[in-house]
């Protein structure tokens, strides 16, 4: 898990929620995407732990449109 600051984390769980919502996507949807579990996203949204820096790259991707 990256080490990440309680502000920064806090950012990316709601930047997180802001993308699926921006990009009509369900938990289920987003998660598969970049291939985790919705487990997962839904503990990265509600800031329980971070994205490991390989899944943060995958979530630049999903950003930009790229998946």
């Amino acid at each position: 898990m990256p080490n990440m600051t309680e502000p920064r984390r806090h950012a990316l769980g709601k930047r997180l929620l802001e993308l699926r919502k921006a990009r009509d996507l369900t938990i289920r949807e987003a998660s598969a995407k970049i291939k985790v579990s919705e487990r997962t996203w839904r503990a990265w949204e509600r800031n329980e732990f971070a994205p490991s820096e390989a899944h943060l790259v995958l979530i630049e991707l999903l950003e930009a449109g790229k998946l």
